[in-house]
Formats: C-alpha cells, sequence, structure tokens
C-alpha cells in the first residue's frame, strides 16, 4: 500500500510539474495539491489522479496523458483517448505493454520515443513544448507533448507523459514561433 501510494504521489507531482510548466488551465484545482498528497492515502491519491485524467480527457482538447515505469518503460496507466490512440478501447488494457507492442501504431518510433523518455529518467528535468511528428497506419499526426519524470525518494521510476493532437497549421505556428525564440 505504501509502494502504491509513493508511485501515485510521483505520478501527480509528474503531472503536476508538466501542468505547471505547459498546460495552463488543464485543471484549475492543481493549486496547492502537493500538500495534500504528502499525507493521503493510496485509495484519496487514486482518486485525485482519477479526476486529473478525467479533466484532461474533455473537448474541445482531449489531452491524452500515460505514464510508464520501471527501466523497460512499460505503460502502468492512461486516460482513455490515449487508450484509444494506442488502439486499445480501455486504459486498463495498455497496463503491462511497452511502446515496442506490435499492435500500438506508432511502435515503428517506439526506440525513438524510449530515448527521449530515458533521457528525461537521466537527467531527472521535464522536458516541456515537444512538437514532433508520429507515423501511423491511418496518417500522420502532429503532437505537442511535455514529459517529466516520476520521482520517488529523489531517484526516477519512470515518466509521465501527456500531449495533445494538433493540426498542420497549428504545428507550423508553434514551429515559427519557437524558432523566432531561438533567433
Amino acid at each position: 500500500m505504501i509502494e502504491k501510494a509513493l508511485e501515485l504521489r510521483g505520478v501527480l507531482n509528474a503531472y503536476k510539474t508538466i501542468v505547471d510548466g505547459a498546460w495552463d488551465n488543464l485543471h484549475p484545482g492543481m493549486g496547492g495539491g502537493t500538500l495534500r498528497w504528502s499525507a493521503a492515502g493510496a485509495d484519496a491519491l487514486g482518486q485525485e489522479l482519477e479526476g486529473y485524467l478525467t479533466a484532461a480527457a474533455q473537448p474541445p482538447r482531449e489531452i491524452r496523458v500515460f505514464w510508464k515505469l520501471t527501466d523497460e518503460l512499460i505503460y502502468s496507466g492512461c486516460n482513455t483517448p490515449f487508450a484509444r490512440d494506442a488502439g486499445f478501447r480501455t486504459p486498463r488494457q495498455m497496463v503491462g505493454v511497452t511502446d515496442f507492442c506490435e499492435t500500438i501504431p506508432w511502435t515503428r518510433q517506439a526506440a525513438k520515443y524510449q530515448a527521449d523518455d530515458r533521457e528525461v529518467m537521466a537527467s531527472g528535468q521535464p522536458k516541456l513544448f515537444i512538437l514532433e511528428r508520429q507515423a501511423r497506419e491511418d496518417g500522420v499526426f502532429w503532437l505537442f507533448t511535455s514529459k517529466a519524470p516520476i520521482l520517488v525518494n529523489g531517484a526516477a521510476v519512470g515518466l509521465l507523459g501527456l500531449y495533445e493532437t494538433i493540426d498542420a497549421a497549428r504545428a507550423m505556428e508553434i514551429r515559427r514561433r519557437m524558432e523566432d525564440e531561438f533567433l
């Protein structure tokens, strides 16, 4: 029970890191949540996380949320829009698989994604505002992604990611703004 609570607290803290840095107004109740998490049991933490996953999945944005644990980067949870993108009907079906699962549409890009995931875990630092293309059988999609390490007792035990599927015009606008900031 304590291990599950530590894992959930790590997931919630990673979620807060991303929301604070990149996903403003995703969930208005995030501020101050850390104080509750320090004393909350696994059931309370699970209910709070479920609330955030549900809020993220609401139209029109439908933010996809997922987290992976262990060095093998095994999916340990996600919200429904992410499960659908991965070809599953429910989030529960994602638990225990990796990006290399043959049924996942982005399996050809699995090595790239996992290299990026490992970089986040090794550095212990989030990567925010990643603009990336994802090739699937049903087309090419643009994703606006952020990732943060899941820290338990200061050690990275996994990572949490959020992404939003965006259209090509918005992707080009974001790319242009990012280039302008660096020039």
